[in-house]
């Protein structure tokens, strides 16, 4: 929030000379004598706001032709950029990224081993009871159970899992490192 560049931004918004001028090059494209005859103000007045939204990125030259004078004359309009302010992008797109990424990897390592688990307990069991009745009912008893255990929760269990996870290894890494920047702060 310290950033000049969100200074400069900010004057620029809050003067009413540049949001008129940002209004006009909304609708069409002008240079500074157009602008300055349209809005019934001096040419130095829109000259010098000019640079200042130039500064700012929200508006561009687009081209230029020469006057009858033989002088340059640039011609504006709005630039289409987005800008976002936000004091700590880059912590919280970390931290979201890592929770993702975290319960993607914790809810399939789950998932795998449920999946395991089944197939060895239940496939055993069945097998061992069905062999003592009839030796092929066992083959058919083990790919059954084995369908089931990789078929295991419905994906929208699984990926609610994952989502829950994911949010809370969110908050905690926010957490965490939210102690660890006020624990600096206060040693300074």
């Amino acid at each position: 929030m310290e950033d000049e560049r969100i200074k400069q931004l900010s004057e620029a918004l809050s003067n009413p000379s540049c949001k008129r001028i940002l209004n006009l090059l909304s609708e069409k494209e002008l240079t500074e004598t157009d602008i300055a005859r349209e809005l019934k103000v001096p040419l130095n007045t829109v000259d010098y706001n000019i640079k200042k939204l130039i500064s700012t990125g929200l508006i561009e030259k687009t081209s230029h032709f020469w006057s009858v004078r033989g002088k340059k004359m640039p011609v504006y309009k709005v630039s289409n950029r987005k800008i976002i302010i936000s004091p700590n992008k880059s912590n919280s797109l970390v931290g979201l990224m890592v929770s993702v990424v975290g319960s993607g990897i914790l809810a399939l390592g789950i998932k795998k081993y449920l999946d395991w688990n089944v197939v060895q307990n239940d496939a055993v069991l069945m097998a061992r009871d069905s062999f003592l009745q009839s030796p092929a009912m066992a083959e058919k008893t083990a790919s059954v159970v084995a369908e089931i255990a990789v078929t295991g929760f419905a994906q929208w269990q699984w990926f609610l899992f994952g989502a829950w996870v994911g949010i809370l290894l969110f908050f905690a890494i926010s957490l965490i490192s939210e102690r660890r920047k006020n624990g600096k702060t206060s040693k300074d």
